[in-house]
């Protein structure tokens, strides 16, 4: 007999995912798990998994509709910010790296593909949340052409100030979901907040655990517009930083003459922020043969805020060793 949970694990492990954690080892045990008229609720604490449980119903999605020679279902990622909208495209291209799937993302930043996730001529769509508030308000029937919404980090729905953005996002994919049968909604948040008001609402299938995988490690940092002052923990992949753009470097080094600030080893040396010690961490400090602590880099445009830099660090890092 064909068993839903020994494909999902044979799918997991094609993927380098050699068993499941606690959360996705009940979810995938559910059989309303498979039940395409029920729409899930995953409340799991950071790192447990929570975002390979759609990442893989979509895989599976997709596989049926390869044997089935028909069209391949159509998914809406809602993610709350910029940065993590950049990681989670670069995520799913990974994920999905053996199909051809077109996977776009749309931010402030981020236009080109704008008419494209609108029409739903794209398979894969990540989004801030904002645009997707936009493009529903405009068209009611927008959320009913994908056949997947996955509403991350849903727990900003109790944000004072971009919560109701989400309450109605929520509120219209419902009533499509009840007209047009699509799209499925999975939630997915932390147990932070007691969620049972809005499973019992929108009539939720809720999968829960508050085992915590990986141990929470606290870094306290301290930053400004400019870069990174200062980290306080045990994070190889933060560390003091100086982060200008090109523009503003240029225009500092026509005002000013050459941009740096004094050696972090020896003040009465003035140190160029493009010494290629502050801008590679392999080499060493000609003063102090060691590594330089205070680096500098060229922010990208579209990582000019220190705290969107600092989270899509974070992100990069926790996919790269627990996704």
């Amino acid at each position: 007999m064909f068993s839903y949970y020994e494909e999902m694990l044979r799918l997991a492990k094609e993927q380098s995912f050699p068993s499941f954690t606690t959360l996705q080892e009940n979810t995938f045990r559910s059989k309303d798990t498979y039940d395409e008229d029920k729409d899930l609720f995953i409340i799991g604490e950071t790192s447990s998994g929570k975002t390979l449980i759609p990442l893989l119903l979509y895989l599976f999605s997709v596989k049926q509709a390869q044997n089935q020679q028909t069209e391949y279902p159509k998914m809406l990622f809602v993610v709350p910010y910029r940065a993590l909208a950049a990681q989670k495209k670069k995520e799913m291209e990974s994920f999905y790296r053996h199909l051809n799937l077109t996977i776009v993302q749309s931010t402030g930043e981020f236009r080109q593909d704008d008419e494209l996730i609108q029409q739903a001529n794209v398979h894969i769509a990540v989004v801030i949340t904002e645009k997707v508030y936009k493009y529903a308000a405009r068209e009611m029937s927008f959320l009913s052409k994908y056949d997947f919404l996955v509403l991350d980090e849903i727990g900003l729905i109790n944000n004072s100030e971009r919560g109701v953005r989400l309450d109605f996002i929520l509120a219209w994919a419902n009533y499509q979901r009840v007209l047009n049968n699509k799209p499925r909604i999975i939630a997915l948040e932390t147990p932070f907040f007691d969620w049972d008001a809005y499973i019992e609402s929108y009539q939720f299938t809720a999968f829960k655990s508050t085992e915590r995988p990986v141990a929470l490690k606290e870094t306290q940092i301290i930053y400004t517009n400019g870069g990174i002052i200062s980290v306080n923990g045990e994070q190889s992949f933060l560390y003091p930083i100086r982060r200008l753009t090109r523009k503003n470097y240029n225009s500092m080094k026509e005002k000013h003459g050459e941009v740096g600030s004094p050696c972090s080893y020896n003040n009465d040396d003035f140190c160029p922020y493009v010494n290629p010690c502050r801008v590679d961490r392999t080499l060493v400090c000609p003063n102090a043969n060691k590594p330089c602590p205070y680096q500098f880099e060229f922010a990208e445009d579209d990582q000019r805020n220190t705290f969107h830099y600092i989270l899509l660090k974070i992100c990069r890092d926790s996919i790269c060793r627990f996704f």
